[in-house]
């Protein structure tokens, strides 16, 4: 039965949480929640097998991995690792039964929704970046690896936290647009060559050095 209520999470039961795009198809539906059953239930068992054999076998990778790893079916997480701590703020079982869009910065979803429908139509795997807002406030860019078995409609992600890299890209951008305006608008004729001092590129006062030079020829 729907309600309005916010989905309640119990032990033996999944809750799915609507009003956020699926992960399948992209169809946005009202703030409900509603309570897996039948062959629902079945699937969610099927999953449960399925993390209890990967814990068994990848146990201390997954535990101690930095990046936050995840499973998805129908669109909600099934799994996510203890990273999603450090990466999101937020313990794994805040996350679980919860659509991976919701966790996409508000004016990242609508690209972000759009890349990933693109990927699954064409069957594929998909690796997209996007900001995130945590809890306390804090926003940070993540790269998001998944791949992708459209037949199960089960996915299994990789989430690393770019920031830094983000930043130092930034920095990089800054650094060379300073560098061509100065290079471009200073008052003495300056070139860019190659290692057989051919010219490359030359700023706006050598070209009219030059100019004015072929003229006087």
């Amino acid at each position: 039965m729907s309600s309005g209520k916010r989905p309640q999470r119990h032990a033996g039961r999944c809750t799915r949480r609507r009003g956020f795009v699926d992960y399948r198809n992209g169809i946005a539906i009202g703030e409900r929640a509603h309570t897996l059953t039948g062959a629902a239930g079945s699937r969610a068992e099927q999953a449960e097998a399925a993390l209890e054999e990967l814990r068994r076998e990848f146990g201390e990778v997954i535990e101690q991995s930095a990046d936050v790893l995840t499973r998805h079916q129908d669109g909600l997480y099934t799994y996510v690792s203890p990273a999603s701590r450090r990466v999101y703020g937020l313990a794994p079982e805040e996350m679980l039964g919860r659509s991976p869009f919701e966790f996409v910065y508000p004016d990242d979803r609508r690209a972000i929704v759009d890349a990933v429908q693109q990927a699954l139509r064409r069957g594929e795997g998909f690796q997209v970046e996007h900001r995130v807002l945590r809890p306390d406030g804090s926003c940070i860019w993540v790269q998001v690896a998944v791949r992708w078995d459209t037949a199960k409609g089960i996915g299994f992600g990789a989430v690393r936290d770019i920031t830094e890299r983000k930043a130092k890209d930034a920095k990089l951008r800054e650094s060379t647009l300073r560098f061509e305006a100065a290079f471009e608008h200073a008052p003495i004729g300056m070139a860019l060559t190659d290692l057989d001092g051919r010219w490359i590129k030359v700023n706006r006062a050598l070209s009219e050095i030059t100019a004015t030079a072929a003229m006087r020829c």
